[in-house]
Parts: structure tokens; sequence; C-alpha cells
């Protein structure tokens, strides 16, 4: 569903989302290992 609705609404370049699984805290950079927040190491990325 997620490669669909790229398809239709995005074009080449790809949005990255990282947060945090816990508390839903959007981070600034995928490459974090723990959330600013709630200090839980549990980090989500999407690419949209």
């Amino acid at each position: 569903m997620i490669r669909r609705l790229t398809r239709l609404f995005g074009g080449a370049e790809t949005d990255l989302i990282v947060e945090c699984r816990r508390c839903g805290t959007t981070l600034e950079s995928g490459d974090v290992e723990r959330c600013s927040a709630c200090g839980s190491s549990e980090i989500a990325t999407y690419r949209l």
C-alpha cells in the first residue's frame, strides 16, 4: 500500500521519518540509538 501511495503522490525523492516506537517523538536522524525524550532504544525508520 505504501509503495502504491508513493507512486501516486511521490516522485523519485524519498522522505525519511524516524520516530520513537515507545513515545512517538520524531527524531532528527536515522543514526540515533536512543530516543532523546524517553530513552527508549526502539527506533522506527520509515522511507516514503
